[in-house]
């Protein structure tokens, strides 16, 4: 369990050095594009193959490996998202998330747990995940 930790540590690590290279005017442009612009940048599609990378393909919710979608838990840092802003969900837990939060959007959402928090819940999550 302790490798499996290390590689998700090296993960977040690498996922976070998208955001600390990134200028502030490229953070400023993406954080003004609209979700299909922004899914079709390099720093998106990055974040998402690390994302998945590190819950192993699987969804965080069902475990199912397939193709995944990489949502949104706050959209504070839309654009310069941390690791934790987001998590892998199938089509399917996507869908029901949609359904059960549907006022769930980029203008309504509460302020993210503290960093640290939900660093370590991300890194147990996918590690629990992976021993199941």
């Amino acid at each position: 369990m302790a490798i499996i930790k290390r590689q998700i540590l090296e993960i977040v690590a690498e996922f976070n050095r998208i955001n600390e290279v990134m200028s502030e005017d490229r953070k400023c442009r993406l954080t003004t594009m609209s979700r299909l612009e922004y899914g079709n940048t390099k720093e998106w599609r990055s974040k998402r193959k690390l994302l998945i990378e590190a819950f192993r393909g699987k969804c965080s919710t069902c475990r199912h490996a397939g193709v995944l979608e990489a949502h949104h838990n706050t959209y504070d840092r839309y654009g310069h998202e941390e690791f934790t802003d987001l998590v892998p969900l199938c089509s399917s837990c996507h869908k029901l998330f949609a359904k059960v939060n549907p006022s769930f959007n980029r203008r309504s959402l509460p302020k993210s747990r503290s960093a640290e928090e939900a660093r370590q819940d991300a890194i147990d999550v996918a590690v629990i995940g992976d021993v199941e």
